[in-house]
């Protein structure tokens, strides 16, 4: 099993690397996410040299994406920061100087270098990178909020925990215990009607199904004089931020979460507990005077649950990705919503990470669901 997992880990790094490398030149070559500097007329042109230097966006492609990786604190960049006073033609500040020239001059009692580029006066400084790249555990910062990327996922990766596992929760119970409930009622009356409930579900996409859910729980039972429920963010205004209004505010958004997936995982509990329990090995163990409650929860659905675990498996890492239209809807702060103001915003250092969490956290619940597998299955075995 060790020698099995090390090579999947293994396996996994090329992966990793190969959709790094594709993420990153897609958001390199999407546009310039300095570009409204230029709008903004309290802005000199020195300072967006400096901004873009401070991002390295003015590397070339191959080496930013080297310094992304590695670091930049070894890599000394050039800049020339164009002068704001008059000089006259041929000078800068009063230094004779011709075309492409480069003369270094005292001004102000500090040496600088100067040049003069199709007749403009420029000051020539170098500038030393400060970014330790991925390698040593630096994602660089966020360029639309000045901050290091770590820090701005670490606000709002807890939100998204909270709904995503809440509703993981939810969907577990629910699935197993209805999907067991129709497998061993079939055909019954309850059977058909969540039968006919799974499938309008499963068809409705979740946008749709937000939002009936927000015009019945939260406008209608309004309407009606009822407890309604919030649909805007995890608190209140002017509330204490007490778990009990934390708990209000998730109720909507766990429910759209967990309502189509009930019903897509119902349908697969349903159908392998019925392919389980008319096996050859469940006749027996009826035969041998097993409990039927026993027969159900141990013998029947542990091998039941074997299709599930893949499908699962797969599913969890998207916890990490946030609901991005349910969070939208309810404006709950999570990865779903940061993912896509990133994405508007062409904050590629967030994008990229967020990715680069999603692939890994896909890795590694393939693996927890093979051995799973091992586990649940012991004719299974990866030696």
């Amino acid at each position: 099993m060790g020698q099995y997992i090390l090579r999947r880990l293994l396996q996994a790094i090329p992966l990793l690397i190969i959709i790094t490398v594709i993420v990153f030149f897609l958001m390199k070559t999407a546009g310039d996410p300095l570009a409204e500097l230029t709008l903004d007329p309290r802005i000199t042109e020195t300072d967006r040299i400096l901004a873009r230097a401070e991002f390295g966006l003015d590397d070339p492609l191959p080496m930013q994406f080297v310094h992304w990786l590695i670091g930049d604190d070894w890599y000394t960049r050039e800049l020339q920061l164009p002068i704001q006073q008059e000089s006259a033609e041929g000078t800068c500040l009063g230094t004779p100087i011709t075309d492409g020239e480069r003369v270094t001059a005292v001004v102000d009692g500090a040496e600088q270098e100067m040049l003069i580029r199709d007749g403009r006066c420029y000051r020539v400084i170098y500038q030393n990178g400060r970014n330790l790249g991925v390698l040593r555990g630096d994602f660089g910062d966020s360029i639309a909020r000045g901050r290091p990327v770590l820090d701005v996922i670490g606000d709002v990766l807890p939100n998204t925990l909270l709904l995503g596992i809440t509703s993981y929760l939810v969907i577990i119970v629910f699935a197993f215990s209805l999907g067991i409930f129709q497998a061993i009622r079939q055909y019954s009356i309850f059977d058909n009607i969540i039968t006919t409930f799974s499938f309008i579900l499963v068809s409705m996409p979740i946008f749709l199904v937000a939002l009936l859910s927000v015009y019945i729980f939260a406008v209608q039972f309004r309407k009606w004089g009822l407890p309604y429920l919030p649909v805007q963010g995890m608190y209140s205004v002017n509330t204490d931020h007490s778990v009990g209004d934390l708990a209000r505010h998730m109720i909507l958004p766990v429910f759209c979460l967990a309502a189509i997936s009930v019903a897509g995982y119902s349908r697969f509990v349903r159908a392998s507990m019925l392919e389980v329990i008319n096996s050859d090995y469940i006749r027996t163990a009826r035969a041998k005077g097993l409990g039927e409650r026993r027969i159900t929860y141990i013998h029947a659905l542990k091998n039941a649950s074997l299709p599930l675990v893949t499908l699962m498996g797969l599913d969890v890492p998207f916890i990490l990705a946030g609901a991005v239209v349910t969070e939208r809807i309810f404006s709950w702060p999570g990865m779903g919503t940061l993912f896509i103001e990133s994405l508007n915003r062409l904050d590629y250092a967030v994008v990229i990470t967020f990715i680069l969490m999603l692939a890994i956290a896909v890795v590694v619940f393939q693996l927890i669901t093979d051995i799973l597998y091992a586990v649940l299955d012991p004719r299974v075995r990866y030696s």
